[in-house]
């Protein structure tokens, strides 16, 4: 079975994905630039205020480096905006599924249905929910 075969529906491919970090890391950079100048702050001084080479200043405002988290959080404080000011001009569509928000009764459930031992009454618990759930749920 190929990449491509074994992706689930709606899933975009590797490359879409990495083109889409890269837009983002292109613009965070761009946002570190337009914050660190409306500051009147230099690279020079961005750099020291992280403990980097303003070379490595430029690498980011680039977009050439992706920055970690933990460098972004300490660049937004240094700069006095929040985290969310870097990705605030973002725009990107992403036309993925979104994760499912499970909620704690399902996992419950998942967990005592999973302790049920016989495979048969496993099987029946499950086509009851099943019924229970549908839309013609002859119960009701």
């Amino acid at each position: 079975m190929t990449e491509e075969e074994q992706r689930e529906p709606n899933m975009p491919d590797r490359e879409a994905l990495g083109e889409l970090a890269n837009g983002v890391d292109q613009q965070v950079g761009l946002s570190i630039k337009n914050r660190r100048q409306q500051r009147g702050v230099t690279q020079q001084e961005l750099a020291r205020a992280l403990g980097i080479s303003y070379q490595q200043v430029q690498k980011y405002e680039n977009g050439t480096n992706r920055i970690s988290a933990g460098r972004l959080y300490i660049l937004a404080k240094a700069l006095n905006i929040t985290v969310g000011d870097f990705f605030s001009e973002i725009d990107q569509p992403f036309s993925s599924k979104s994760l499912a928000v499970t909620s704690e009764d399902v996992v419950l459930t998942a967990k005592e249905l999973n302790a049920v031992r016989d495979p048969r009454v496993r099987n029946s618990i499950r086509a009851l929910v099943r019924i229970l759930g549908s839309d013609n749920d002859p119960f009701y």
